[in-house]
């Protein structure tokens, strides 16, 4: 007796698992440690500086005080700097250093490589159909805009998309 084919869902939460691995796998720049946790609040406050500790804690949908230590040791690390606001004595924006922009920069190239690796094996066109598809079902769910905000950038791979697709086949 056959077997039925697995509905997409199913197909779909393995693969996020994967994917997942492949992205905590990714090799970072030659020398450099730092754990997927930091990365991900540079990448917020790298595409939206000057943001709060708060704007950071719902873009990633985490709670504050989580994302409050994981800056602490950003700013112990000499990759982040809190600022006053000019318009609030009492708050402080989150800016990345230039030893965080270089750290950043670094990070996303070796994240492009890795992407350009996995997708390798497919031909242009269906490059461009993937990505098309995955921002066609993820856009709907992207996290709040954390302010003052950039123009987003492509990062490849990311927990954020990860968390995404899970949110939206949960």
């Amino acid at each position: 007796m056959d077997t039925p084919p697995l509905a997409p869902e199913d197909r779909l939460l393995p693969l996020l698992d994967k994917l997942r691995r492949l992205d905590l796998d990714a090799p970072l720049p030659e020398g450099r440690s730092i754990a997927p946790p930091q990365v991900a609040v540079l990448a917020v406050v790298a595409s939206a500086p000057g943001c709060s500790l708060q704007g950071i804690a719902r873009r990633l949908d985490l709670a504050p005080p989580t994302v409050s230590v994981t800056a602490s040791r950003l700013e112990r690390a000499g990759l982040l700097e809190r600022k006053p606001d000019t318009h609030d004595g009492r708050a402080l924006r989150i800016f990345l250093t230039a030893q965080g922009e270089s750290l950043y920069r670094d990070i996303l190239a070796a994240r492009r490589a890795h992407a350009e690796r996995l997708l390798h094996a497919l031909p242009s066109a269906e490059r461009h159909q993937l990505v098309d598809l995955l921002e066609r079902v993820l856009s709907p769910h992207d996290p709040p805009a954390v302010l003052p905000v950039t123009p987003s950038r492509r990062h490849g791979i990311t927990a954020s998309l990860i968390q995404r697709l899970r949110r939206v086949w949960s």
